[in-house]
């Protein structure tokens, strides 16, 4: 049912919803950008993920999964999703979502800074806790990696991107997101049964947090190669490298996380109750400093494009996207950005 605002309601949105302010590009990715955008009104920052809308639906999937997952999960190491719109001139959906001020994990493996491994254990315990409470609500990430694991100011980590249905385009070519994946999902070989390997997608979650540990420990990927398979081969043949700069506590989790059968592979449980993460503090110092934002210019021209806001079901009609943004079940209201 489509609900009805009065004149009066529709001018008291207008004087309200004329907020976001288009500031910069802070990300892109295979089918979407990301914005750092303000609220003119309640002056707060927040990320918006832009989605192109087409006819076969290739965007609209990862958007629908990413939406639906964020709108049933409420945790502080999960990245939160303030509302969605859809602007017909652009014929863009935008996920208007929390904003990580001081940059993710690739960022500070950019800037070689070394983490203290009290820092380290505070942030991948915060990550544990988010993706243990994302299985426990049913659902797997399948794409941990640095620059999907968010640093704010306030010493909290999150998860953030959950729009992954496919993170490579073939098995010739890596395509930066497969050098996380568990070895199980490219192999191709038939047991003595007839049946493919053993897959359990929260194993693979573990493999994924298991590959960024040891990135930002080392400052590396531990596996190497130029294609899937020789990445796959290179696991396949014990490959791993752990350096004995660590403490024995912390080898000896990175070694259980990359253990390339899935079923010897720690769980989740296991991690969040190795000695590694005993002592590790509820929150950290964050090793780079809040990203200053650009203030909106007030010379240039603000182009207004009307949009619709989800409800809070944030179900999506996809049969047409270039017509319509939402099922006529839910509610829509009249909305514009900057």
């Amino acid at each position: 049912m489509i609900k009805v605002h009065s004149a009066g309601d529709l001018t008291h949105l207008q004087r309200k919803v004329n907020q976001y302010n288009l500031l910069k590009t802070i990300g892109k990715g295979f089918n979407c950008k990301v914005l750092l955008i303000q609220d003119s009104i309640t002056r707060k920052y927040f990320a918006a993920k832009i989605f192109k809308a087409n006819r076969h639906n290739q965007n609209q999937l990862p958007l629908e999964r990413e939406v639906k997952i964020l709108k049933k999960i409420k945790h502080e190491n999960i990245v939160r999703l303030h509302e969605v719109l859809y602007v017909p001139q652009k014929n863009q959906y935008y996920m208007i979502m929390e904003w990580g001020n001081c940059g993710s994990l690739q960022d500070i493996i950019n800037s070689g800074i070394n983490l203290s491994e009290m820092t380290i254990s505070s942030i991948f315990k915060q990550i544990v806790h988010g993706l243990s409470y994302l299985h426990g609500q049913g659902f797997v990430h399948q794409d941990i990696k640095p620059s999907n694991v968010l640093i704010f100011s306030n010493g909290v980590a999150k998860i953030g991107d959950f729009g992954i249905g496919h993170s490579f385009q073939s098995a010739d070519t890596v395509v930066g997101t497969p050098a996380y994946q568990a070895p199980e999902i490219f192999d191709d070989r038939l047991d003595e049964f007839g049946n493919f390997p053993y897959i359990d997608p929260a194993k693979e979650d573990v493999w994924s947090l298991g590959v960024t540990l040891y990135q930002v420990v080392f400052g590396k990927l531990p596996f190497l190669g130029n294609t899937v398979y020789e990445i796959v081969r290179n696991i396949g043949q014990n490959q791993l490298d752990i350096p004995q700069t660590v403490s024995p506590q912390l080898h000896d989790l990175i070694r259980g996380m990359l253990i390339p059968d899935p079923k010897k592979r720690l769980t989740l449980k296991e991690i969040s109750e190795n000695p590694f993460f005993k002592m590790s503090p509820d929150k950290f110092t964050p090793p780079i400093n809040p990203v200053d934002p650009p203030k909106p210019n007030a010379l240039l021209p603000i182009s207004q494009m009307n949009a619709s806001i989800c409800d809070d079901s944030y179900q999506f009609a996809f049969k047409n996207p270039i017509t319509t943004s939402l099922s006529s079940e839910n509610v829509l209201e009249s909305r514009s950005i900057s």
